[in-house]
C-alpha cells in the first residue's frame, strides 16, 4: 500500500554522543552492518511505499550529499530533497523548511532504528483523525541498589533489590498532519516537545502509538549502537531483537539543492 505522505529524516545534529564515530563521519552514515544508516533508512520508507523524503542536515552536510549522489541503489528508490541549513534548529524547526509536497510527514529522527511495522503507526494516525501522532516504546530503567519502602513511622516494610522500572517515551519517529505542521515557527530553532505541547494548547489531537513487533534502537548512544549491531536489528533483519533498553515504485532523484 503507498501512504500519501512524504518521508523526513532529521539528521542535521553533530553526533556528539556517539563521539569519536561522529568525529568523522555523521551520524546518519554510521555504518549499520554492511549499510549506512541513510540506506536503511530510505529502505525503510520506500518499504511503505513512500516516493519522496527530504533529508534535513547540517552537520557534514556535503558528505551526506555526495555519498547520495554516488549511490544510485539508494537513489532509485526514492526522491531524494536535501535541505542543508538545518543543523542549528533543533528536531522541530527543520520542517519549517519543507513547504512543498503532501500535507502528512512521516518524521524519523537520523539516528533511531526500529524492526517494528510502521504501517500500524501511520494507520493508527489516519484511523484515529489525529493531528500529530507520536510512535512510543517501553524504555526500561534499572535501579543498581536494594529500594526500600518504609511506613509513614520509618519502619521498613519491603526490600526491593535492584528493581527495574519500565516508562514509555518517544521513540524519535512521528506522523505530522497539515495543522500540525502549521504549527513549526517559519524561522529559528524549536523541538519536538515544544511543538507538541504548542499543538496540544491549540486543541489539535495528539496521540500516541506503541511500537509493537519488533525492537527499537537508539543509534546516538555507543550502548544502542552496539545493541544493533550485536543483534543485526536492521529492517529487514531479524525482528528477535531485545526490547528497547538503555543501551523499515522507483521514484526519481532531485538533485537540485532545496532552499527555503
Amino acid at each position: 500500500m503507498q501512504f500519501d505522505c512524504a518521508g523526513v529524516i532529521v539528521a542535521g545534529g553533530y553526533g556528539k554522543r556517539l563521539a569519536p564515530i561522529t568525529n568523522v563521519l555523521p551520524k546518519v552514515l554510521v555504518p549499520v552492518g554492511d549499510r549506512a544508516m541513510l540506506d536503511v533508512l530510505v529502505g525503510q520508507l520506500a518499504g511503505l511505499g513512500i516516493t519522496r523524503t527530504h533529508l534535513l542536515l547540517g552537520h557534514q552536510a556535503d558528505l551526506v550529499r555526495a555519498y547520495a549522489d554516488g549511490r544510485p541503489q539508494l537513489t532509485e528508490q526514492m526522491r531524494l530533497c536535501f535541505h542543508t541549513d538545518t543543523g542549528d534548529l533543533g528536531t522541530a524547526g527543520p520542517l519549517s523548511r519543507i513547504r512543498t509536497g503532501p500535507g502528512t510527514l512521516l518524521v524519523m529522527n537520523g539516528d533511531v532504528l526500529t524492526t517494528a511495522d510502521l504501517r500500524e503507526l501511520i494507520h493508527r494516525h489516519h484511523d484515529e483523525g489525529n493531528d500529530f501522532t507520536v510512535a512510543t516504546t517501553d524504555y526500561p530503567v534499572t535501579v543498581p541498589y536494594g529500594v526500600l519502602h518504609s511506613d509513614d513511622r520509618s519502619r521498613l516494610v519491603t526490600v526491593d533489590e535492584k528493581p527495574s522500572l519500565e516508562f514509555r517515551v518517544s521513540a524519535g519517529i512521528y506522523v505530522l498532519g497539515s495543522r500540525a505542521r502549521a504549527q513549526v515557527p517559519g524561522e529559528g530553532p524549536d523541538d519536538m516537545p515544544d511543538l507538541i505541547r504548542r499543538c496540544m494548547k491549540a486543541g489539535l489531537k495528539v496521540g500516541t502509538h506503541r511500537l509493537l513487533g519488533g525492537a527499537w534502537f537508539d543509534l546516538g548512544t555507543e550502548d544502542g549502537y552496539r545493541r544493533c549491531l550485536q543483534y543485526g536489528a536492521t529492517p529487514a533483519g531479524p525482528t528477535t531483537a531485545p526490547p528497547a533498553g538503555p543501551s523499515a515504485p522507483p521514484a526519481r532523484h532531485s538533485r537540485e539543492q532545496v532552499r527555503p
